[in-house]
């Protein structure tokens, strides 16, 4: 008869084992974390964020107007692709837009804007353009928005509440006002 004699072999207990692999997994698991957290913190820096920093409605017996002042302080450029004023979409052939910064907003041209002009407040002239698609502001960037005639105002609605929508290819932005006596 035989005996069996254990030997000497070198190996790793279960509980070793166990733990290794234990340590393996959350090494692992912190790495696969902390790469999606920085995916997704460095996304979010490259969004656009526009501020409205002022809005304003006027309105007397021969129409109204109103006016916009947009500035993106977001990481990425901003394409404006509708402006509403009172949920009722304007024609871009209405809407006329400078960069830069006009304040405070105040009427132009007799409350009838016939094409491109110039408009001074304070020492700061701005140069306007007719909209004819949307409108890009780059980051950092400030542009003011005058809308002629728009077709949801007249006299009657001097003191009312209105909205101002801004509409980008992602988000939108809204304000709401007053209706002001011009």
């Amino acid at each position: 008869m035989k005996i069996n004699v254990p030997t000497r072999r070198k190996a790793l207990s279960q509980v070793v084992t166990t733990l290794i692999i234990l340590v393996i997994s959350i090494l692992m698991t912190s790495g696969t974390l902390i790469s999606y957290s920085t995916a997704v913190a460095s996304s979010s820096l490259k969004m656009e964020q526009l501020v409205i920093r002022e809005a304003r409605v006027w309105v007397n017996e021969t129409g109204a107007q109103s006016a916009v002042q947009v500035e993106n302080i977001g990481g990425r450029d901003a394409l404006i692709t509708t402006v509403e004023v009172r949920y009722i979409e304007e024609e871009w052939s209405s809407i006329y837009y400078a960069h830069g910064e006009c304040t405070p907003l105040t009427p132009v041209q007799g409350m009838n804007i016939t094409g491109p002009f110039s408009h001074t407040v304070a020492d700061a002239t701005l140069n306007f353009t007719q909209a004819t698609g949307s409108i890009l502001l780059p980051v950092g960037g400030s542009i003011v928005i005058y809308i002629d005639q728009p077709d949801s105002l007249d006299i009657t609605d001097l003191g009312t509440i209105v909205y101002i929508n801004v509409y980008t290819s992602t988000l939108q932005y809204i304000d709401v006002i007053d209706v002001e006596l011009a």
